[in-house]
């Protein structure tokens, strides 16, 4: 900050990119202390104070990239107990279903409830989210009832029809 009249005190401003330049301004005689004080006070107030950079010692990088692959290898390692837990409780409602069938209940041997297994997924390279994967029971037994619709009404058709069956 330099004074040039009486009027005039000139200090420079730093600008965003690390850039600065020279700002005049008009001051009264009478304000000139305060302005002064003032100015001061905002340059070291504006004044960055640089980020902490974290001392890394270039073992540490090696360290880093094994954690990252120890990372990885427990999501890999939850993904696969998750499908293993998931099969294991397909088999448990076949086997449940067997019992149902060979013993001819009256309830039902299991009672199935919203059925979830935990799941890791990678959004990118560094960044993994831990959620649920809903376990549908019966997605197979619903695709068979379709399955047998459809395959009942192409023999409703076909009955409906029977001089188109040789064209069929």
């Amino acid at each position: 900050m330099t004074k040039l009249k009486s009027n005039l005190i000139q200090f420079p401003i730093q600008q965003h990119l690390g850039h600065s330049r020279v700002v005049t301004l008009p001051v009264s005689p009478e304000r000139h202390q305060s302005c002064v004080t003032a100015i001061a006070i905002l340059k070291r107030e504006h004044q960055a104070i640089p980020p902490l950079q974290p001392q890394i010692p270039s073992e540490s990088s090696h360290s880093n990239r094994r954690e990252w692959q120890h990372l990885v290898a427990q999501a890999d390692k939850i993904n696969q107990l998750a499908a293993e837990l998931e099969a294991a409780i397909f088999g448990l409602k076949a086997i449940a279903n067997q019992i149902d069938y060979t013993q001819q209940l009256s309830g039902s041997a299991c009672e199935y409830r919203s059925v979830v297994v935990p799941q890791v997924k990678r959004r990118n390279t560094n960044e993994f989210i831990l959620t649920t994967k809903v376990i549908d029971l019966f997605q197979v037994e619903r695709e068979a009832q379709q399955l047998a619709q459809t395959l009942r009404q192409k023999t409703k058709t076909k009955q409906k029809f029977p001089l188109l069956n040789w064209l069929l």
